[in-house]
């Protein structure tokens, strides 16, 4: 999976690539204006951490894109959801559970 490919899931946002950066996003307030930066990072950084095919991951995934769904961001959300999808189809993983969650 391409760097690009991994950023579209998470709102086109880019891993913060130092500390400087890091705590220059936050006292220009990007974290603070955007309450889901912060937790689109850590999505991120699971990801570089755990790998890309690695089912652990989708339930964090799952979880930040119901916050987008109840804030009514729906493409996000989708986004999100799609992803953790794909991750169990390339672990082989069965999502019907999750699947009937979404839909109920």
């Amino acid at each position: 999976m391409s760097a690009n490919e991994i950023q579209i899931p998470y709102d086109k946002r880019h891993e913060v690539s130092s500390l400087v950066k890091s705590h220059q996003n936050t006292h220009n307030g990007r974290i603070r204006r955007e309450g889901c930066a912060i937790h689109m990072e850590g999505l991120k950084i699971r990801e570089r951490i755990l790998g890309t095919d690695n089912a652990e991951r989708c339930y964090p995934i799952r979880y930040h894109g119901a916050v987008f769904a109840d804030s009514e961001i729906y493409e996000v959300c989708l986004g999100l959801w799609e992803h953790a999808m794909d991750i169990y189809q390339r672990c082989n993983v069965s999502a019907a559970e999750d699947l009937e969650m979404m839909a109920s």
